[in-house]
């Protein structure tokens, strides 16, 4: 049986951040599924990478954006 990490454990964390204000050739209603389906694809691609080493892997969507903002001294989205 393989240990992961619990959600407080993790020893990485990876964070995308869009910034939509240089998607000048998305038009601005569609900037959301683009942005979305971006990081879909590098989740996936992290994902795949860990599955080759054998490390486990989760995906966090539902977080304090705000705290993760002043956090790392980013905008707040």
């Amino acid at each position: 049986m393989r240990r992961t990490a619990g959600p407080r454990q993790a020893p990485t964390n990876l964070e995308f951040v869009q910034d939509t204000s240089r998607l000048h050739l998305v038009v601005e209603d569609g900037r959301d599924e683009y942005v979305m389906a971006e990081a879909g694809a590098m989740g996936e691609n992290a994902y795949l990478y860990c599955a080759e080493v054998g490390l486990a892997w989760v995906l966090r969507a539902l977080i304090d954006r705000k705290a993760v903002a002043e956090a790392m001294q980013r905008r707040p989205a």
